[in-house]
């Protein structure tokens, strides 16, 4: 078995490792239980880094829900995504209802998802993060560049957008489209819109989707839409980060006597 991994399997390769009874006996034990249970799931996209377990109970406040994963990126670091077992059907169909509703500065996506993507998802995200806290990770640098084209490394930029084009028009735009974490509008050093925003996508699927949308229209403008690098994309999405948190407010004194101190205006 451990010389099948790195096969591939669709378009994904897959890793394969030993692991342990208790390990294998904790997931069997789950499917017994889950056997006779109804199964529902959903997922929130486009989470502001910072969402915390509590914030995502609270926003499906209508629901019931068993269980939340947090998923992190290959950095360890919140992908942006969220994936919820609620306990029935008619929980899925409330949790629907808040579909672009938003959870601080930003509007969530959410959306129904079947068993099998739930579990693939969370137990990437688990292994990811083991490799990651046990230094694991070193194996990464190993696997080759092709290999890693296969791990949603792919990012495109958006440029001549209107001033005042939203996350969710951006993302109505690429409505084919799977988009990772948010979608970043970059600012100039003004703190405005810039006309450009950079999005990562799922797969390369997503990626020749978004290129056939290139000089598409939003507003009054055309768009151009072209493949970037993950360096200009995490550039980007450290600003945000960085930025989350602080307040969008600034203004400018003209006028100030020379001799005016930073206690006079305070």
């Amino acid at each position: 078995a451990l010389k099948c991994n790195k096969k591939h399997l669709h378009d994904r390769f897959v890793v394969i490792e030993e692991t342990n009874s208790e390990t294998y006996n904790n997931h069997i034990q789950n499917v017994e239980n889950t056997e006779t249970e109804e199964i529902a799931f959903v997922r929130l996209k486009g989470l502001v880094w910072n969402t915390t377990e509590e914030d995502i109970k609270k926003f499906l406040h209508d629901c019931k829900v068993k269980k939340v994963v947090m998923t992190t990126n290959e950095r360890g670091k919140p992908s942006g995504n969220a994936f919820v077992q609620l306990e029935s059907e008619a929980d899925v169909d409330k949790a629907k209802k808040h579909n672009r509703e938003y959870i601080g500065k930003r509007f969530v996506v959410v959306e129904k998802i079947d068993q099998s993507q739930y579990v693939k998802e969370t137990q990437d995200s688990e292994i990811l993060t083991k490799k990651i806290t046990t230094g694991l990770e070193i194996k990464v640098d190993k696997i080759s560049s092709d290999e890693q084209k296969m791990v949603t490394n792919y990012y495109i930029k958006l440029s001549g957008l209107p001033w005042k084009a939203t996350e969710k028009e951006i993302a109505e735009l690429l409505v084919d489209c799977e988009i990772v974490g948010n979608v970043v509008i970059i600012n100039n050093e003004t703190g405005r819109p810039s006309g450009d925003a950079v999005v990562r996508l799922l797969n390369k699927v997503d990626l020749e989707r978004a290129l056939k949308c290139n000089k598409k229209h939003l507003h009054d403008r055309f768009v151009v839409i072209e493949e970037t690098d993950g360096e200009t994309y995490n550039k980007h999405i450290k600003k945000v980060e960085k930025n989350d948190d602080e307040d969008d407010s600034f203004i400018c004194l003209r006028g100030l006597v020379w001799s005016a101190t930073e206690e006079d205006i305070k």
